[in-house]
């Protein structure tokens, strides 16, 4: 039990720290804007396959393997998904402090949040056909 929860946590933590970071590092690909500036390592990735989305699948891949059960693993990407977008937007607020910006910055967090789904929703369903095909191989060798 004890080292589920630090692989749940684990897992989680570096999740979330890792997303949060790279949301800063790249808020142009995060964040709403008009003019969207791809990174020069951008092209290399496949035409499907936004900067955003490639950023996600990296960042939430350890909260979505290393929990042991699939329930964790849900948990863990839903939370993350729900608080990466903080960090940046508490940044973002400080450059712009009026008062209409409250609305701005509601929008931007679920535009974050959405870009932040995409990955997590594609980690989970990866997580569930391997637990489901562990499972499936564990019930025909014990036949």
């Amino acid at each position: 039990m004890e080292c589920t929860m630090k692989r749940n946590t684990v897992g989680f933590l570096l999740s979330l720290l890792a997303l949060s970071v790279a949301v800063i590092v790249f808020r142009d690909s995060y964040l709403f804007s008009k003019v969207s500036i791809r990174p020069p390592w951008a092209e290399f990735l496949p035409g499907w396959l936004g900067v955003s989305d490639f950023i996600g699948l990296l960042c939430l891949a350890p909260a979505a393997l290393l929990p042991e059960r699939l329930k964790s693993a849900a948990a863990a990407l839903a939370t993350c998904v729900l608080l990466a977008p903080v960090p940046v937007l508490i940044a973002y607020s400080n450059y712009h402090a009026h008062a209409i910006v409250w609305m701005s910055l509601l929008f931007d967090y679920c535009w974050v949040g959405l870009h932040c789904l995409i990955p997590a929703v594609m980690l989970f369903i990866v997580r569930g056909i391997v637990d489901g095909s562990r499972a499936l191989a564990k019930r025909a060798s014990s036949r």
